[in-house]
């Protein structure tokens, strides 16, 4: 019986002895990991939402994969240490490529990632699309924001009006819930009006130029006509 309860001290002594060293070990392992973040921001420094950001290397049994937020920014977690190649991907935009980009172990590595315009399709006044790159195409981006918080206006109604030559523009654009919008467009002048409910609407003469962003923060005041009514 005596020795029945020394095998018994003995076994139960040995499995906390290997929990203890398996949880050592695992949590030794979990502050090794690395992590990687940061923003994927256009070069008039606006944030891209949906952009894939991938990071890829010898040491992953899989490539890691994240888009970006509405406001651009992403983050990768459970990295081992080591060296990778992060890409990042985004519509409208040149495929960018960093194959050197080194992680140590227990850190958060900040990496921010501009991207630049690439080849964009244009459209006539009838939606026919125009071959890219014909008239040097450009990029018109922006936040739409309250004037007196700065804080976004989340899908605001943009409406481009305006071209050059017979590629013209005539048509509502997109917003984000962040107030985020993008458009391609030919090079030329246009009518951008901007409004919200609750808010004064605005209209700004904007030039798009070939091969840029432009970037282009409308700012909307209070509608006071209509509170007033």
């Amino acid at each position: 019986m005596g020795n029945c309860h020394n095998c018994l001290v003995r076994l139960c002594a040995g499995t906390v002895t290997a929990l203890a060293l398996c949880l050592t070990v695992g949590l030794a392992h979990a502050q090794d990991m690395a992590s990687i973040s940061g923003a994927v921001l256009d070069e008039a420094g606006a944030g891209i939402a949906r952009a894939e950001v991938t990071v890829s290397g010898k040491t992953l049994a899989a490539e890691h994969k994240t888009t970006t937020d509405p406001s651009g920014k992403y983050s990768l977690n459970g990295l081992p240490p080591g060296t990778y190649t992060l890409t990042v991907s985004a519509s409208q935009f040149k495929t960018f490529e960093d194959k050197s980009v080194t992680i140590s172990a227990g850190a958060t590595l900040k990496k921010d990632v501009v991207l630049r315009v690439g080849k964009l399709g244009i459209y006539d006044t009838f939606g026919y699309a125009v071959a890219a790159g014909q008239n040097g195409e450009g990029v018109l981006s922006g936040i739409v924001a309250d004037k007196a918080e700065n804080a976004p206006i989340p899908y605001a109604f943009v409406y481009i009006h305006g071209g050059y030559r017979k590629a013209q523009v005539d048509t509502p654009v997109p917003i984000d819930k962040a107030g985020q919008f993008r458009i391609s467009l030919a090079p030329g002048l246009y009518d951008v009006f901007v409004a919200a409910a609750g808010f004064a609407p605005t209209c700004t003469v904007v030039e798009v130029r070939s091969g840029e962003v432009t970037r282009f923060d409308p700012r909307l005041g209070p509608d006071t006509e209509h509170s007033e009514q």
